[in-house]
């Protein structure tokens, strides 16, 4: 068994990413055994799953109550990293026996790829799995970022910055490019000006949502109110320090003139962001659409949320425009 290198030795692409998410792993968990394990309920979907030891006393056993138990829950993972494409099923049935021969508890593999499985290949590779009573998971790399970044607060500067440099390297890596997909950001007293101005604003710390989802929704209600294209971003300080003549620093895509004013505007009206004193990004929205997408799981949306539109309308593609995405989706569900 090769164990993971802090010091990169793999020549490989493929080999070269896994080490590098499998030291992300490492990272967070010697940080926080309870970080990992809620990145790992998260992308499986599955919150008994339980990492680390557990504490407990006076438990009943068959024929006598101990005074303490300390116990470990069996926890066995098996990741297929792909970066060229989409995971193989051949592949995949081959990881399926040889889990199933290791006769482990409650194994689970996760398939991780750029691209989402359609729904004829996910089925096959999930009715392989079930049948050897091993949990398939699908995840791609900018779902595991974004588990990842949601569970490290800003103010946790050490693991942020690995975090962040993870967010890099994949990105430099191309594995972020999802054309499909919409961070959709609860609003409550912002939502007005939101739309009113097309901007979205947040912690300039937080994961730069452009590399994961090219649309930001507006969510209110149980519902995604709003939707539309992220044409750049820009950090308030960087506005407010902006003199008549200056070019114009933008953070990720294309900010004008325009846009300044803009959001120079939004920071003398708008009654929500505090933008004259906050250091927040901004984002600049083409045209924020109304399309009123309802949520039709429990609960509301109680952060963001990366929904891949693809799933609401499967016939979008690259030639759809930002218009017409927003007819096609106007009125869907999703969970």
């Amino acid at each position: 068994m090769s164990q993971i290198s802090y010091f990169q030795k793999y020549t490989q692409k493929e080999n070269h990413i896994t080490n590098n998410t499998l030291l992300m792993f490492r990272h967070l968990y010697r940080y926080s055994h309870l970080k990992f394990e809620s990145v790992l309920q998260t992308i499986t979907d599955d919150t008994d799953i339980s990492v680390g030891l557990c504490f407990e006393q006076q438990i009943q056993s068959s024929n006598s109550v101990p005074d303490a138990v300390i116990t470990q829950s069996p926890i066995n993972i098996y990741i297929e990293a792909k970066t060229d494409g989409k995971l193989n099923i051949k592949q995949i049935e081959r990881h399926i026996n040889s889990i199933h021969n290791q006769n482990n508890q409650k194994p689970i593999l996760i398939g991780l790829s750029k691209e989402y499985l359609s729904d004829n290949q996910k089925q096959i590779m999930q009715t392989a799995c079930d049948d050897k009573n091993i949990r398939f998971v699908h995840i791609t790399y900018t779902d595991l970022l974004k588990a990842i970044d949601d569970v490290v607060p800003h103010y946790e500067d050490a693991l942020k910055e690995i975090v962040t440099d993870y967010e890099q390297f994949l990105s430099e890596a191309k594995m972020l490019d999802h054309p499909f997909n919409m961070t959709a950001f609860p609003c409550k007293t912002s939502w007005n000006d939101n739309i009113r101005y097309n901007l979205y604003c947040e912690p300039k710390d937080r994961l730069l949502r452009i590399l994961v989802s090219p649309f930001i929704g507006i969510y209110r209600n149980m519902s995604v109110t709003h939707f539309g294209r992220i044409k750049g971003t820009i950090t308030a300080e960087t506005v407010r320090n902006l003199k008549d003549g200056d070019p114009i620093k933008a953070e990720s895509g294309i900010v004008n003139a325009d846009d300044i004013k803009t959001i120079k505007k939004a920071m003398t009206e708008a009654t929500f962001y505090q933008l004259k004193t906050a250091d927040d990004r901004i984002y600049i929205i083409e045209k924020f659409y109304e399309i009123n997408i309802q949520k039709t799981s429990k609960g509301g949306v109680q952060k963001n949320k990366l929904i891949n539109l693809k799933n609401i309308v499967p016939e979008i593609n690259n030639t759809t425009s930002t218009e017409d995405i927003a007819d096609l989706i106007k009125n869907k569900t999703f969970e």
